[in-house]
C-alpha cells in the first residue's frame, strides 16, 4: 500500500473581470497491491483558483478535495478516479474519472451533461510466438475538465495536465512482434472520433445545458489510422521509426470533407561508452 500526494502552482489566468487569478492543483492517490493478481488505486484531484488566493492547508491534507470543498465552503474543480488491473494470461485493466454528474433533476443546473473519462482494455501474448497484443477503448465526454469558473480548468500554459483533448473516443489494437533478436515491430490500427467539444473552450452557460450534448458535439471528425512502428538495436546503434496513414472524414469538422495524411518519424542513435575507475 502506498499513499502519494502532489501540489503545485499553475500559471495565472484572467478571471471574468480581467484580474489575474492564482491557480493551484492538488492530487492524492492511494495505491494498493494485495496478494494475488490485482492492483488497485483510487485518487482525487483539485484545481483551485482566485485573485490573490493562496492554497488552503486543508487541501494539502491526505483527504478528498471534494469533501474539503463542502466542509469549508471554498470553490474548487474536483475530480475523482480509480485504476484497476488484473494480471493473467489475458491482463485486464480499467480506468475511470468522474468530473461532474448531477443526481437530482430539480433545477436548471441539474440539466448539466455528465462529465467523465473511461478506459477499458486487455493485453496478452500470442500463443506459440514471440508476440503480444493490446486492445483498448477510451472515451472523454464533451464538458470533461471544464468548469463554471473557467480559471479552474486543469490546463497548464495551454496544455492539459491529463489529456489534451476532450469529446472523443478511441479504439486501438496494437501488436508487438520480435522477428529476430534486437528487432521489435508494432503494427497498429486505431479508429478515432472527435467531436467539437474542447477543454480549452469556455464553459457553457446554464441556459445552454439542455442543448449541450454529453458526447460528440457538432460535426464529428472520424480518423482511421493504419500504422506500424519499429525498433532495432545493434551494439551502440539504435534505429526507431513510426509511420502510418490517417484517413480522415469530416476533416476539420466540415461535413463531407475528407483528407489523407501520411505521418512518420525516424530516429537514429549512437551511444557512447566510457568506463573509468571511481577515485
Amino acid at each position: 500500500m502506498k499513499l502519494e500526494g502532489i501540489a503545485f502552482q499553475m500559471n495565472d489566468l484572467p478571471d471574468s473581470t480581467g484580474a489575474a487569478a492564482h491557480r493551484y492543483m492538488v492530487q492524492h492517490r492511494l495505491w494498493i497491491r494485495p496478494p494475488g493478481r490485482w492492483t488497485l488505486a483510487v485518487w482525487d484531484g483539485s484545481v483551485l483558483s482566485g485573485v490573490g488566493r493562496q492554497i488552503e492547508p486543508w487541501y494539502l491534507n491526505f483527504g478528498i478535495g471534494y469533501l474539503a470543498q463542502i466542509n469549508t465552503g471554498t470553490t474548487v474543480n474536483s475530480f475523482l478516479g480509480f485504476d484497476a488491473q488484473r494480471q493473467g494470461k489475458v491482463t485486464l485493466f480499467v480506468q475511470g474519472m468522474l468530473d461532474d454528474i448531477q443526481i437530482d433533476k430539480k433545477t436548471a443546473h441539474d440539466l448539466k451533461p455528465p462529465s467523465y473519462g473511461l478506459t477499458v482494455g486487455a493485453q496478452g501474448s500470442v500463443p506459440h510466438s514471440a508476440a503480444a497484443w493490446t486492445l483498448f477503448y477510451t472515451r472523454v465526454t464533451n464538458l470533461t475538465y471544464r468548469n463554471e469558473d473557467n480559471t479552474q480548468t486543469p490546463i497548464y500554459f495551454g496544455l492539459g495536465t491529463g489529456r489534451n483533448f476532450s469529446d472523443y473516443d478511441q479504439t486501438t489494437l496494437k501488436l508487438s512482434l520480435m522477428p529476430s533478436s534486437g528487432v521489435l515491430l508494432q503494427p497498429e490500427i486505431t479508429f478515432l472520433r472527435q467531436g467539437e467539444g474542447d477543454l480549452h473552450l469556455p464553459h457553457p452557460p446554464e441556459s445552454a445545458f439542455p442543448s449541450t450534448p454529453t458526447f460528440l458535439a457538432g460535426i464529428v471528425q472520424r480518423t482511421l489510422r493504419l500504422a506500424a512502428g519499429g525498433h532495432a538495436a545493434h551494439g551502440r546503434w539504435e534505429l526507431s521509426a513510426d509511420g502510418g496513414v490517417h484517413l480522415i472524414s469530416n476533416a476539420g469538422h466540415v461535413s463531407g470533407a475528407s483528407q489523407t495524411r501520411w505521418i512518420g518519424t525516424v530516429r537514429l542513435e549512437w551511444r557512447t561508452k566510457k568506463v573509468s575507475q571511481i577515485p
